[in-house]
């Protein structure tokens, strides 16, 4: 399988909750593993996938069909697929990455940042990045939205509704913020997929945008 060769290319090999064979029903499978290299702690991310079958198989299906009832359409569906090809390209969103956390690092809200990659350790099918210890805004605001729920005291329950509203009100603006300016620079692009579960609220209080995986950028014209 494609995540035993390229981890094997380190000396390093995943087994652990891994099926043997790839299920046909899947085109795609992302793993993510917290690693330590010496005293460091790392985050990997393992693609396993059938590329021709991700990227041709379904939207093959749709293509065809289109062909015959509404041409006009073609162009959206090849542009749709020229996009998710680059979702399968580790070393590029390694290189995307990169480029946005320097820019974010210099230009951006001082409580954003973005994970570098570790080019050594990285391939087309393992991204290996800074480890970020946190949660998603998704988790962290579901989290604080059930303990508010749960509390039986009135202006308690209150309090803890607000709080979580400016908390998630305060990250929206600093994300907006970073995001807005890597969208108009023309020194790097920007992920096209900043939805709450790639946006992260670390335990050091700064957040962090992850997975260029899905990224554009804008050119002068």
């Amino acid at each position: 399988m494609l995540f035993v060769r390229e981890a094997r290319r380190h000396g390093r090999l995943w087994s652990e909750g891994v099926p043997a064979e790839l299920p046909r029903a899947l085109c795609v499978i992302q793993i993510w593993r917290l690693r330590r290299r010496g005293q460091r702690r790392v985050g990997e991310r393992l693609l396993l996938q059938r590329p021709s079958e991700a990227r041709d198989g379904p939207l093959g299906v749709v293509r065809r069909v289109l062909r015959v009832v509404k041409p006009a359409l073609l162009p959206a569906v090849d542009e749709f697929r020229e996009r998710v090809s680059g979702e399968f390209d580790y070393a590029e969103e390694a290189r995307r990455m990169d480029a946005c956390a320097a820019f974010v690092e210099k230009n951006g809200p001082k409580r954003v940042t973005i994970p570098r990659s570790k080019r050594a350790l990285t391939t087309e099918k393992v991204l290996t990045m800074d480890w970020l210890a946190g949660r998603s805004l998704r988790d962290e605001l579901e989290r604080r939205a059930a303990a508010a729920e749960r509390t039986r005291f009135a202006p308690l329950r209150l309090w803890r509704y607000l709080s979580l509203r400016n908390a998630a009100s305060s990250a929206l603006r600093d994300v907006a913020a970073a995001q807005g300016a890597m969208i108009f620079s023309p020194d790097c692009g920007f992920s096209a997929d900043p939805h709450p579960g790639n946006v992260m609220l670390l335990e050091d209080g700064r957040i962090a945008l992850i997975d260029y995986g899905c990224y554009l950028r804008f050119s002068a014209d």
